[in-house]
């Protein structure tokens, strides 16, 4: 079963490298973290987010590693919230864009821009560092 998943983790490897060759792409420490959601629509669903790498977990299936090629961070006239357009690639290279919603109060707070009612909150606070 292992060696099943090497190719794939090989396959992974390049894409991350090929994606971010000569680019210098970070999510800010404050995104960072596990996000897991109480909305039973979502029970079992979280996504990650690390440094240079978005994780999507579906209820059903594995989760999926992607490649984080750009972010962009945009104040906006709500408060404290700030909107995130997260853009990362699939194997193939098709770029997906993830637009969050952020607070930073209360171990911080995500909401997708295209579904403002889900609360998002980060499960662990802590840092994991990225390799």
């Amino acid at each position: 079963m292992k060696t099943k998943r090497l190719p794939i983790a090989f396959a992974i490897l390049i894409v991350f490298i090929g994606a971010n060759c000569g680019k210098k792409t970070a999510i800010s420490d404050e995104l960072i973290g596990v996000w897991k959601t109480m909305s039973p629509k979502y029970k079992g669903c979280f996504f990650e987010l690390q440094k240079s790498t978005i994780t999507i977990g579906p209820k059903e299936g594995e989760p999926n590693t992607f490649a984080i090629t750009n972010i962009k961070r945009k104040k906006e006239n709500r408060g404290e919230w700030a909107l995130y357009t997260v853009y990362y690639v699939d194997l193939g290279g098709k770029e997906y864009e993830f637009p969050i919603y952020y607070l930073p109060e209360k171990n911080g707070v995500i909401r997708f821009a295209n579904q403002e009612k889900v609360v998002w909150t980060r499960e662990n606070h802590q840092l994991r560092m990225s390799p």
